[in-house]
């Protein structure tokens, strides 16, 4: 009987220590959490992304704002506005041109400066407030006016922000006009047959400047 009990105990404390090495230390993250310090990033949707991955479609424009993030002897982070001359101003490195680049492009840019500077800088451009891109709504719609085109934007879902079709709007003589150098470009959008689940591929996603003409 003795001899039972001890082995009971045994197993007990071989049990009880086990716990303790696969427990999680009080106050440390737990298994499989980014390392402390990393950013947490969203898309404008709320959904995250990759630090510093493309996000699609979107060039960086002039009175966007930015969120600069780098990792290298020390954090530093700067929230900057791109200027109307397309530059941004960043430590260390004066002025950068921005506009016209991707958040991958001048994430790119930025550390290739950096490493003047810096041992092996980690650089994470997000975007914070889109500004320079936009699109037009006119004509038989709730809210006709100017959009924010953000990262992507499809006819639908501008139609959705204007507040949907008035009640005596021609849905089937929709135009999109989009203008390529000297030239305007008609797409034409039936949002009859759309609804019908017909055609899908007319639901184009819009550019920068283009106007959504609803008779």
């Amino acid at each position: 009987m003795k001899q039972l009990i001890a082995v009971l105990l045994l197993a007990t404390v071989f049990a009880t220590v086990a716990m303790s090495q696969n427990a999680t230390p009080k106050g440390a993250p737990p298994k499989g959490a980014p390392p402390k310090g990393t950013p947490l990033i969203a898309d404008q949707k709320g959904q995250p992304f990759p630090s510093g991955e493309e996000v699609d479609g979107y060039v960086i424009g002039p009175e966007d704002v930015l969120s600069i993030v780098v990792f290298g002897e020390d954090q530093i982070s700067s929230k900057v506005t791109v200027r109307a001359d397309g530059k941004i101003a960043l430590l260390l490195l004066d002025e950068i041109q921005a506009s016209g680049l991707t958040p991958v492009q001048l994430k790119q840019r930025i550390t290739q400066g950096l490493t003047k500077f810096l041992t092996e800088p980690r650089v994470f451009v997000i975007p914070i407030e889109i500004h320079s891109q936009f699109v037009y709504v006119v004509g038989s719609v709730a809210k006709p006016g100017v959009y924010a085109l953000g990262t992507s934007l499809r006819i639908t879902e501008l139609l959705v922000r204007a507040g949907g079709l008035s009640e005596f709007a021609k849905a089937d003589q929709i135009v999109i006009i989009r203008e390529q150098g000297a030239q305007k470009i008609r797409f034409p959008f039936n949002y009859k047959t759309f609804l019908q689940g017909k055609n899908f591929k007319q639901d184009i996603p819009l550019q920068s400047r283009d106007m959504v003409v609803v008779p």
